[in-house]
């Protein structure tokens, strides 16, 4: 579980730290409350209930076999487009430092991974889930320390990095379309424990082989530790790697294609001379994507898998399905998976041109998580919401997720970057007494832009193609002069630039809202209609107050047991006084 969110989105926050700064690591302060309401709403209702799949908890609540299926088309969904994600990130490294192209090598990876899966089964997660582990950390870690020691410690590292506007953490600007600010991304880190978590069906397994609730929520918070590691590990690289070409960035001079490639560029272009490293960097990669298909996708987790969902929900009851033996319902589920990896492989290549992967990953993915923990939610803290609100309120919101996303994608403004430069990369030993005009890229889309500023070199840095950087300098300015004027002359903003941060937790908000207007609306769910342990306690007690103050006719048993207990309460505490006071004469007066 660990190793396979880290290794996915691990890769796109050291870009994001690279390109737009340290703001992004505010992420974890707002794990912290998400996690709390994990351990003390969420995963107490899901323990108690003894369930094995999540989906079942929305027949239970809402008492509707159709929003549990949806409950699985949206898993299906979500793990087809996550497991895409997940073969794009390794295989930009890849493509990086070999001469494959990026979609090679996400049809390597789809082969081997679907074959994997598929063959290997449970077994292969025991045999390789350490070593992979390992592997992850030892790749981020070996390359970090190494980047400080080239650039003479941890002190020039984080000088250069605050020179070059990299290190910010409290950018309190209130305005929704700044791509990081403090409260973005505490809402961002907010939103991903309750989805990757909270309301997550690979992690609920986890939580729920443990004999103890404590114990699970134990889990819970040893997991924030670890991916907090990660984060900030990933993070410091970001630093590193940015420290290493703040004069002469790859990106800016074409040397990479992609802004994510930047961390495996820097292996192979600084540390070649290391037999193995580049080789370890990329095992690192495959090793925590490998582990995560199969956790993903093991034939023998129930549920857990896409091609387990589809058989279970929607195969196996079916009349020429049921009649078949178990070693043909066994050869089903590997030919699903192997088209699961089909289909995956096809999300992956689709996404490839969207963006960075922590762009992608938390928008793409949040049309369907959003509504999806909307669902879950309005079930255990609303209690009047009924099945008709939940349906509608779904609904609605993924369909304004949808409209926001593919308008973001299609027609917001190109992202501002923090400035680049390419300032040490030409050699003045060739360039002397020559005045050169050099551009920092300042936006990412589908093409670059550059402000102009005149400067005279001062290299840092020896490159033997000195001529072929100057002329691809001048070639920008031409490539790009028409998108100046344009980025100088606009500054208004529509809906589709609000951040990112901010499209998960408004599909959840928007969810909960039009779910409790509809239920409201068409009737909300009587509290004698629930569900023992569906609910959460206190917003149960809640309700069953409201509903008696606002049905003064109706019977409110619960309000006699209530009474009933608390007198009880009070005479078990009056009687003990009055045993345990010796000094009260009327308890020793003589019988008349």
């Amino acid at each position: 579980m660990l190793v396979g969110e880290t290794e996915t989105l691990g890769r796109g926050t050291s870009t994001e730290v690279y390109y737009y700064g340290t703001q992004l690591s505010i992420i974890i302060l707002g794990s912290i409350p998400g996690m709390a309401l994990i351990c003390k709403v969420t995963l107490p209702i899901f323990y108690q209930l003894g369930i094995v799949s999540l989906n079942e908890y929305l027949q239970l609540r809402y008492g509707s076999q159709a929003l549990r299926q949806l409950g699985t088309c949206l898993q299906l969904c979500y793990s087809t487009l996550y497991m895409g994600i997940c073969m794009y990130a390794p295989s930009l490294a890849l493509s990086a430092v070999t001469n494959l192209s990026t979609n090679t090598s996400m049809l390597l990876l789809a082969s081997v991974t679907t074959f994997y899966i598929t063959i290997g089964g449970v077994r292969a997660v025991v045999y390789t889930d350490v070593v992979q582990t390992v592997m992850m950390f030892t790749g981020v870690v070996v390359v970090t320390v190494m980047c400080c020691v080239d650039l003479g410690g941890l002190a020039n590292l984080l000088a250069i990095a605050d020179h070059g506007q990299r290190l910010q953490f409290f950018n309190m600007d209130p305005s929704p379309y700044v791509r990081h600010t403090f409260w973005s991304c505490f809402v961002l880190g907010f939103f991903l424990m309750i989805d990757y978590v909270g309301i997550c069906q690979h992690t609920f397994q986890r939580f729920i082989s443990v004999s103890k609730l404590r114990t699970s929520e134990g889990l819970g918070w040893f997991f924030l530790g670890g991916i907090s590691v990660m984060w900030l590990l990933n993070f410091f690289a970001g630093l590193a790697s940015y420290a290493i070409y703040s004069q002469c960035d790859p990106f800016t001079l074409g040397k990479i294609n992609k802004p994510d490639q930047i961390f495996p560029y820097l292996v192979t272009d600084k540390f070649s001379f290391l037999p193995g490293l580049t080789g370890v960097f990329v095992s690192a990669l495959y090793g925590g994507v490998l582990r995560l298909s199969v956790t993903n996708s093991s034939l023998s987790s129930s549920g857990s898998s896409a091609a387990c969902l589809v058989w279970e929900d929607f195969l196996k009851h079916r009349p020429y399905f049921s009649r078949l033996t178990d070693r043909q319902a066994t050869n089903v589920i590997k030919l699903l998976t192997v088209l699961t990896g089909l289909v995956a492989l096809g999300s992956g290549v689709l996404m490839g041109g969207l963006g960075t992967i922590f762009l992608v990953a938390h928008t793409v993915l949040s049309v369907i998580t959003g509504p999806r923990s909307g669902l879950f939610l309005s079930g255990i803290l609303l209690p009047w919401v009924n099945a008709k609100g939940a349906l509608v309120g779904f609904l609605v919101s993924i369909l304004c997720s949808s409209w926001m996303v593919v308008g973001k994608f299609l027609w917001s403004a190109a992202p501002t970057m923090l400035p680049l430069s390419v300032y040490g990369c030409i050699n003045t030993t060739s360039i002397i007494n020559t005045t050169v005009t050099v551009f920092t890229s300042t936006t990412i889309s589908n093409h670059t832009i550059f402000n102009a500023t005149t400067t005279t070199p001062s290299s840092t840095t020896d490159y033997n193609d000195t001529n072929q950087i100057t002329d691809s300098l001048f070639e920008y300015v031409d490539t790009t002069s028409s998108y100046l004027d344009e980025s100088a002359t606009t500054t208004t903003t529509s809906l589709y630039d609000v951040s990112y941060c901010y499209v998960g937790v408004g599909g959840l908000v928007l969810m909960m809202l039009v779910a409790s207007i509809v239920s409201l609306v068409t009737g909300p769910t009587p509290p004698k209609d629930l569900e023992e342990g569906v609910v959460n306690p206190l917003c149960r007690r809640l309700y069953q107050r409201a509903w008696c103050y606002f049905h003064k006719s109706a019977s409110c048993p619960w309000e006699e047991e209530e009474e009933e207990e608390e007198e009880e309460a009070r005479d078990g505490e009056e009687g003990h006084v009055m045993m345990s006071d010796p000094a009260d004469s009327s308890l020793h007066r003589p019988k008349v």
